[in-house]
């Protein structure tokens, strides 16, 4: 038997997906990641952007939350809701944008913006004309990278693989059924499994 979840939409807003398969992504209602897209916060080390996809189609996103959406090239509608968001995830760099304002650094901040750099490729980097990453501006309904000045660099280049770390899965996906790829589920906890890549939630996890 298939259940179907119930979802009131009040009116979209569009995510239009480039050809590298990324788009930032924000709005002013809660919104549902739409069939095939999934929607990334993202955290830096060192020179690094990572992304754990944490929102996968049906889920509802809190209003104003920045996500990095990962999918195919495209347009897509973003529906809004009044219905609960799914959870919030404090340790989300991203920041949503929903006017075309200039946006300024907090003390002790510096802000990037998503694009495609011609040496280090997709990343989050500093805005053109930006004073070295003092403010961004004309991103309403995408989302900016705010960071602190103690890892302030030029850019964070994006880490482009599509595995979530084990840690990273234990807490926000509890004691989700674990799978392997080929669709068999196997028991016991995932420290305890042998190296490889299971499906945990619906995502993909490297154990080492």
């Amino acid at each position: 038997i298939t259940i179907y979840r119930r979802i009131e939409v009040d009116g979209h807003t569009t995510l239009n997906i480039s050809a590298a398969g990324y788009a930032t992504f924000t709005a002013d209602k809660n919104f549902i990641i739409p069939d095939g897209v999934e929607g990334g916060i993202v955290t830096v080390e060192g020179t690094t952007a990572n992304v754990n996809y944490v929102y996968t189609e049906g889920d509802i996103v809190p209003a104003g939350t920045g996500l990095l959406m990962k999918g195919a090239q495209g347009e897509y509608k973003m529906y809004a809701t009044t219905q609960e968001a799914t959870e919030v995830y404090a340790e989300n760099l991203l920041k949503g944008a929903l006017t075309n304002d200039v946006i300024t650094a907090p003390t002790g901040s510096l802000l990037y913006i998503f694009a495609n750099d011609s040496e280090s490729g997709l990343g989050f980097y500093w805005q053109k004309n930006s004073n070295n990453g003092q403010q961004v501006q004309n991103m309403a309904g995408k989302a900016y990278l705010q960071v602190p000045t103690t890892s302030a660099v030029k850019g964070f280049r994006l880490n482009m693989g599509d595995t979530t770390g084990i840690t990273a899965v234990e807490s926000t996906l509890g004691n989700a059924p674990v799978y392997t790829l080929s669709g068999v589920r196997v028991n016991g906890s995932l420290n305890n499994l042998p190296a490889g890549i299971y499906i945990v939630g619906g995502k993909k996890v490297y154990v080492k």
